[in-house]
């Protein structure tokens, strides 16, 4: 759940802070760095890994489901492995 509040208050600062002014909407393709916030930089090459190109405040929910695939699992499964080895 907080993972998901988090990425979505990230990407919608990386929409309002890339996007035109007159267009809330971030062709992704067209971005090659993003100089200002590190995070966003971490973001968009997760975005262009997994092939999502456009980004704004509607697909915002899909894109945070196709970057965060597995994140919860592999979350549960190093619990688990750190409960059975004690450490």
């Amino acid at each position: 759940m907080y993972y998901y509040v988090g990425l979505n208050r990230a990407l919608e600062q990386f929409i309002r802070l890339l996007s035109n002014e007159d267009e809330e909407e971030v062709d992704l393709r067209a971005i090659s760095q993003v100089q200002e916030v590190e995070l966003h930089q971490k973001l968009l090459d997760l975005m262009l890994n997994k092939e999502i190109t456009t980004l704004n405040f509607d697909n915002v929910d899909s894109v945070i489901h196709e970057i965060s695939e597995q994140i919860v699992e592999k979350f549960f499964d190093g619990i688990i492995e750190v409960s059975k080895n004690g450490d």
